[in-house]
């Protein structure tokens, strides 16, 4: 047997003992590597989605009050940190200076409620002035809470305020029990008149919560909630018409 008769029966051995594969068998042969491919592809997929969101802005200082629970929800970056940290520490020395100041005329104030005992008038005029001087702290610490607020983006001030304008629109409607469309319609609402808010307290927004509260009474109340607001507030306005007859 020469040379090329060998080759050729060494070939048609390999042949034999490795026959070639139709296209049909070769997709057949190929189809667990690809479900293996797939499953790694999966696999990562799922190890990206089970990874914990690392955009989250850490926070740089330890806000007193309500600003850390405002700096933790709307994400203040690292500049509005840094900037809300100023005001804060201002905020804090100047009201100091002003209860430095103003503290001991408060404890007089309190002294002489007590020894007015049951003299209305004189309880009066005594809770007045107390009041008067109260009313000028919660000014002053206001006067530097806007300026915090005025750091937010309207994307930020409606992030944080257009549910609690919300709540606070209901509680002051009183007897509204929203049902979930009309919650939706009235969350819409808010959410538009959220980036005008100036102050910190919600509160402190009235004229803000006056305009959300017209338009829920116009654009989400039934006529039959309509009434019952309307014989509420009248109810109230009676009660406090009632003293002034009373005088007259």
């Amino acid at each position: 047997m020469n040379l090329g008769t060998m080759l050729s029966s060494a070939a048609l051995t390999v042949a034999i003992a490795c026959p070639v594969l139709s296209a049909k068998e070769q997709k057949k042969d190929d189809a667990p590597k690809a479900g293996q491919d797939a499953g790694k592809k999966d696999t990562g997929k799922k190890d990206a989605e089970s990874k914990p969101a690392t955009d989250t802005i850490p926070l740089r200082y330890q806000f007193p009050g309500e600003w850390g629970e405002v700096a933790r929800v709307v994400q203040l970056d690292a500049k509005q940190q840094d900037n809300l940290n100023t005001i804060v520490e201002q905020k804090t020395k100047v009201v100091e200076q002003w209860d430095k100041v103003n503290q001991p005329r408060l404890a007089q104030l309190e002294e002489a409620l007590v020894r007015a005992g049951e003299n209305k008038k004189q309880r009066e005029q005594v809770h007045q002035h107390l009041e008067m001087l109260k009313k000028q702290r919660a000014t002053l610490e206001a006067s530097w809470d806007a300026r915090g607020v005025a750091l937010l983006t309207n994307q930020q001030k409606t992030a944080w305020f257009s549910q609690k304008l919300l709540d606070e629109a209901v509680a002051q409607l009183k007897v509204v029990i929203l049902t979930d469309e009309q919650k939706t319609k009235a969350k819409d609402m808010a959410e538009k008149v959220a980036p005008r808010v100036r102050a910190l307290k919600v509160e402190d927004n009235q004229p803000l919560l006056n305009l959300l509260m017209q338009e829920m009474f116009n654009g989400v109340l039934t006529p039959q909630q309509q009434r019952d607001v309307q014989a509420l507030y009248s109810k109230d306005q009676d009660k406090k018409d009632a003293p002034k007859k009373k005088k007259k």
